[in-house]
């Protein structure tokens, strides 16, 4: 169930949750592909955990939401004309369902997780890019 006011809402939480996830992601899986993987196929991993943070984002954000919805309910909030007020009305509304909100947050990360070591396991290159066996060619003539 969406709040009316929801969308304002709503639609801000699924672009700070997408970047959450797609920044803490994206710095453990390069981390874990230096280490461990050292060859993928960089444009396959991208494109694929790009489109996985994207839907965790809406379904964590969805799911907190759902979770919060009677404490945002009961946050008292002045309408917003400005810019300005409506940034403030939108962290009221974030710290009246912080705890739900977290917990959805980091709920979310772990399907997040799974996700991109299966992506990461189907990115992996075993053969030599293009370019390296036209490099590889030169060297030997």
């Amino acid at each position: 169930m969406l709040l009316p006011y929801s969308a304002g809402f709503f639609v801000p939480l699924v672009i700070a949750w997408f970047l959450l996830y797609w920044i803490l992601g994206g710095v453990l899986f390069s981390i874990i592909a230096f280490v461990f993987v050292h060859r993928i196929r960089r444009a396959r991993f991208g494109c694929l955990f790009s489109f996985a943070t994207i839907g965790v984002a809406v379904i964590a954000a969805w799911t907190g939401m759902a979770f919060a919805a009677h404490d945002l309910q009961s946050c008292e909030l002045s309408a917003s004309v400005t810019a300005t007020a409506a940034l403030e009305t939108w962290i009221q509304q974030f710290a009246c369902g912080i705890i739900p909100l977290t917990l959805a947050f980091l709920i979310g990360f772990v399907p997040l997780l799974i996700l991109g070591l299966i992506f990461l396991s189907l990115s992996r290159r075993t053969d030599l890019s293009w370019i390296e066996r036209g490099h590889a060619k030169g060297e030997g003539e």
